[in-house]
């Protein structure tokens, strides 16, 4: 079944499609990284986009692999976290066209003996990698019918509620003072932690709750943007 974990796939072809994957979502994901240093110079503004098209990468790669390769969706977010590898390794090098990067070099510090790999930012962006499989459970039809299809509705109406929650407890312990920055904290590490759960119980073959968490991670970090954007105060240039 395409997009689902099927007991007659060979763990050759799944291999086979998940290295073809992963090498799709990484060529993808330094093209879409590329084209926004070239965009923007903004150290704000930079890595915002540079992650954008990561999460764009992964899901176009894993839309294209549940279709050309059969690959079953839950194996996509194995592809994504291995590319993933790839690009936290890249960022290591003085590659001229990443002179501008303000995410993947901002992974490796300098030290005495040279570079040294930052392991909090690295999980982070490592997480990042994985989450663009999401968007496909909740929106691609392929992968939907093949029964991972969780309903957009009530992860929408799960975010909203914690969205609210976290507004109002912004307003309670912020006192008007820069509101919306906390809620904006909450629901990036919140997201951040619900994707890794998605993640992992995909990994363990637990495809249709991890497509649930992983898509409830997506929606609070997009709603949580949403309200610090439209009902916060503004605190960067």
């Amino acid at each position: 079944m395409i997009g689902h974990a099927d007991p007659d796939w060979l763990p050759g072809r799944i291999a086979l499609g998940v290295i073809l994957a992963s090498a799709l979502v990484f060529a993808l994901s330094l093209v879409l990284i590329y084209l926004s240093i070239l965009a923007f110079g903004s150290p704000f503004v930079s890595p915002i986009l540079e992650a954008l098209g990561i999460l764009l990468a992964a899901a176009a790669a894993g839309a294209g692999a549940v279709r050309a390769l059969a690959l079953p969706w839950r194996f996509t977010a194995l592809a994504s976290l291995l590319s993933g590898i790839g690009l936290i390794v890249i960022g290591r090098f003085d590659l001229p066209w990443l002179d501008y990067d303000q995410l993947l070099s901002s992974l490796w510090l300098e030290m005495g003996s040279g570079k040294v790999l930052d392991p909090g930012p690295a999980a982070v962006v490592w997480v990042i990698c994985g989450a663009g499989v999401f968007f496909l459970p909740l929106f691609d039809p392929v992968v939907r019918k093949s029964g991972i299809r969780p309903a957009f509705w009530k992860v929408l109406l799960v975010g909203s509620g914690l969205t609210a929650l976290a507004l109002l407890a912004d307003y309670l312990f912020s006192g008007g003072y820069m509101f919306g920055l906390l809620t904006l904290i909450f629901g990036s590490v919140a997201a951040l932690f619900m994707v890794g759960a998605g993640l992992v119980l995909a990994l363990i073959n637990i495809p249709a709750f991890g497509a649930w968490m992983g898509g409830l991670g997506l929606v609070l970090q997009a709603l949580a943007a949403l309200a610090w954007r439209l009902l916060g105060t503004p605190w960067f240039p």
